[in-house]
Order: C-alpha cells, then sequence, then structure tokens
C-alpha cells in the first residue's frame, strides 16, 4: 500500500504539519463521498466531484501529498491546504464532528484523526484508487510556463487611439493618478493596451491586454494581483472595478479626490483581495479608507461584490463561504446562529419578502419556506449554523449586499457603486457628445 495512506501510531498528538504529511486532500476527499470526475481529470490535475454538495475541487501537487493544495472551481474562496479543506466542509460532509461547544480547531483535528484510525480494508481500497491514477500523474512541482517580462516588448504609453475609441481622453492618462499605469505592448505589427499587474514589491507579475476584438492576460500572468493607479497623496476612497477602462472612465465621469483605483480584470479571487487589502495597508490612514465597490451592474457583478464582502469582514466565522449554483447563491455561515449581526440580517431579507415576526426563530421558520425566485430569499438553520439561499438575479444579490454591509455596521467602511448601464464605459460614452458618441460607440462595435 502507498506509504501516504498512513496509519495513527502511538498515542502522541500530531500536528497540523504532520497531519498534510500523512493524509492527502485527494485522500480525504475519496474516503468522504467525492468521486473522480474522469472526463475533466487530466494527467497533471486530479477533478473530484461530490454528488451531494455539488462541490467540484481540483487537487493541486497531486504527487506530493505533504504539500497538496485543492480548489473548489465552483467557489473561487473556496481552496487552501488540507486544514481549509475540512474547515470548509465542517458544516457539510464532516458535520458529524462539529460539535456545540467544540472549537473549530478541535472539529478539524477530530476529522483528521478519525481519517487515520480508519479500518485497515477501507484503506486497501482507498490506496487502490488512488494508485490506479496516479500512474497518470504528471510530475508538476516546477512551473512549466512562468511569466517572462523580459520577453515582452513592453513600452511607454505611445498608442492611445483603443482607448480614445473607448471615450477615455489623452490628456487623463497623464494625470499623477494613471501616468505609467497603462502602457503599450507591441505584437509583430499589433500595438495592444497593456495594463500591467505587479506584486507587493512592485516586481511585474503580468499584464492585462486589451485592442479590437481582444481581451487576454498575457501568457503565465500570475493573477494573484490586480491592476491599480498610483496612490494619491492623500488616501481617502479606494474604487474597485472589474476593468481598467472601467476604473479610468469612472475618474473621467466624476474626479474624485484622493482615490485609488483598483482593477481585477474581469473575476476576483482570494488572492487579489488580499492583494488589495494587503497595498492599501502599505499606504498611510489605511485603516480611515472607504472601499467602493463598483463591479458591473448585472447578477455577476453583484457577485463578485458579495465576495469581496466576505472576503474582507472579520465579523463573518471564519468558514463562511459562497457556493454560485445556476439560479441561486449559497452563504453558508457556520456558528451563525450565535452572530450578533444574524437577527438584523434576516429581519432585512424577510422584510423584503413580506412583514414577518422579530424573532430570529420565526423568521428563519418563515424564510425556510419562501420561494427563491423574483426577490425572495430563503434561510435554513441545522444546529447554530445557517444557509442562506439567494436568487442569483442583481436586484437580489445587490440588496443582500446592501443588507450584509448595514447589518455588519460597515456602513462607512463599504459601499456598493452602480453605473447607469452595465458599467461605467457605457456611462462615459452615453455621456459624451453626440457626434462623438458616434464614433466612439462604431468604435466599440469592433471589439
Amino acid at each position: 500500500m502507498d506509504s501516504q495512506f498512513a496509519q495513527r501510531g502511538g498515542g502522541e498528538p500530531i500536528s497540523l504539519a504532520d497531519f498534510r504529511h500523512r493524509i492527502s486532500i485527494e485522500e480525504l476527499a475519496l474516503a468522504n463521498g467525492y468521486t473522480y470526475n474522469k472526463a475533466h481529470t487530466c494527467r497533471r490535475y486530479p477533478v473530484l466531484d461530490h454528488k451531494a454538495t455539488g462541490d467540484r475541487i481540483l487537487i493541486l501537487n497531486p504527487h506530493q501529498p505533504g504539500n497538496q493544495g485543492y480548489a473548489n472551481v465552483r467557489d473561487d474562496f473556496d481552496k487552501g491546504t488540507l486544514v481549509d479543506f475540512v474547515r470548509r466542509r465542517l458544516s457539510t460532509i464532516f458535520s458529524a464532528f462539529n460539535k456545540p461547544g467544540k472549537s473549530e480547531f478541535s472539529a478539524v483535528n477530530a476529522v483528521l484523526y478519525h481519517h487515520l484510525s480508519l479500518p485497515e480494508p477501507q484503506k486497501e481500497a482507498l490506496a487502490k484508487l488512488y494508485n490506479a491514477r496516479m500512474g497518470d500523474i504528471k510530475d508538476n512541482s516546477q512551473a512549466e510556463n512562468a511569466f517572462r517580462a523580459d520577453l515582452l516588448d513592453l513600452r511607454p504609453l505611445h498608442d492611445t487611439s483603443y482607448l480614445e475609441g473607448r471615450g477615455i481622453r489623452k490628456d487623463l492618462l497623464k494625470h499623477p493618478l494613471f501616468a505609467g499605469t497603462v502602457l503599450n505592448l507591441h505584437r509583430g505589427t499589433f500595438v495592444n493596451i497593456a495594463f500591467p499587474y505587479n506584486d507587493l514589491q512592485g516586481a511585474l507579475i503580468g499584464a492585462e491586454e486589451r485592442n479590437y476584438n481582444y481581451k487576454a492576460h498575457t501568457q503565465a500572468s500570475r493573477r494573484s494581483s490586480a491592476w491599480h493607479s498610483n496612490p494619491p497623496e492623500s488616501l481617502e476612497k479606494v474604487v474597485v472595478t472589474e476593468s481598467a477602462i472601467d476604473a479610468l472612465s469612472h475618474y473621467q465621469l466624476f474626479k474624485p479626490q484622493n482615490t485609488l483605483y483598483f482593477s481585477t480584470g474581469g473575476n476576483l479571487s482570494q488572492d487579489q483581495v488580499h492583494y488589495m487589502t494587503s497595498y492599501v495597508q502599505s499606504l498611510p490612514n489605511a485603516h480611515l479608507v472607504q472601499y467602493q465597490l463598483g463591479f458591473d451592474r448585472d447578477k455577476e457583478g453583484s457577485k463578485l461584490a458579495l465576495r469581496f464582502l466576505l472576503a474582507v469582514t472579520n465579523s463573518l466565522p471564519p468558514a463562511t463561504h459562497l457556493v454560485a449554483r445556476k439560479e441561486t447563491l449559497e452563504v453558508h455561515i457556520p456558528h451563525g446562529v450565535l452572530s450578533p449581526f444574524m437577527e438584523p440580517l434576516l429581519n432585512m431579507l424577510a422584510g423584503n419578502n413580506k412583514p414577518l415576526s422579530h424573532s430570529s426563530v420565526q423568521v428563519l421558520e418563515s424564510l425556510a419556506h419562501q420561494d427563491v425566485s423574483g426577490m425572495m430569499f430563503r434561510a435554513e438553520r441545522t444546529g447554530d449554523d445557517i444557509k442562506l439561499w439567494i436568487p442569483f438575479n442583481e436586484a437580489a444579490v445587490s440588496f443582500f449586499n446592501r443588507a450584509l454591509i448595514i447589518s455588519l455596521g460597515m456602513e462607512k467602511r463599504y459601499v456598493t457603486l452602480s453605473a447607469f448601464k452595465k458599467d461605467f464605459n457605457e456611462d462615459l460614452i452615453d455621456s459624451l457628445p453626440h457626434v462623438k458618441k458616434q464614433e466612439v460607440q462604431s468604435r466599440k462595435s469592433k471589439r
């Protein structure tokens, strides 16, 4: 049997680091209802599904049990180490170990100790599954593709025709807030716009390229970062948008003072949230900054705003996570019934459905029988855990975001911005004089 499937020996406590070397995420998943997705598993990365929870996880470094990671392809924030895998599932597949009065750390330990004490026949069966696939795994310990800035023909911004075609004024790009943050990338006869991504030390680690009919991240870009403007001398506000063009458009429209801009490049990961907040923390008066979330005015944009809020607040239990379904978003809040913000949040959601009692228990009972279509929310309590269902449409998710901000008392720290149209660039184009607007819209149609 492969040594990966180690037995618990002696009576000495096992550290979390030791657990990681003795139990792989892949092994633990297989032992708890996950099965290989043969259609999506490739030579480098196994993919496993859990039918009951709807999870689909990707195993990283599958050849190195002690250094394995995982990522839930349906939940950007559900990823990490063996401990993260267990912690995120204490309210679902490992709920039997999540006893009242027991700390999260104790529950995680209980899950891992239990796994090490599995009967030998069960371990043998797991080993057989694992070894049958192990021969197809290609060692991926070294990155096959590293970002090579030295191989790119990046130049200071000189060709602004594409941005002008999107309504961005040429003089705006020379403003101290944006000077040097937008570049040109030459590819043969093509000259693209490049929005560079840097790490916290300032090293270039990627870029987003834009041009007519072209939108991509440069090969091997590390998308753990985000594009940002230059910091103002005095920082008061941070505006987060989906694209750098939206950030430029927002500034051209409103010209806010003392504002730093970020663009997430169309998505939002936990790493990007960490990068943005860490960068802001490195600036003076960071604790007074207000974050203004200016994602697109659609259901995907409102989902990104919710992901951001769940990632940054310290008022939610650590294992709180979001699962996106086709018709709904699910927010899982372990021990949520014990959280002081829960009753006002439930009352706001219930008030949107219909007038209900102010008792959180009655609110839960009423919400549990609500239809999730339209603007109807639903809640379910299992022990002390709360699961909330949000209809996956822009109006419902935006309402939930505002309710969450209010119930957590974060109105001064976080606000949501909303374009009149889909995004701030469309608002900018709509604000241009008639002749100019026709020109811009004509160019935009060629993207």
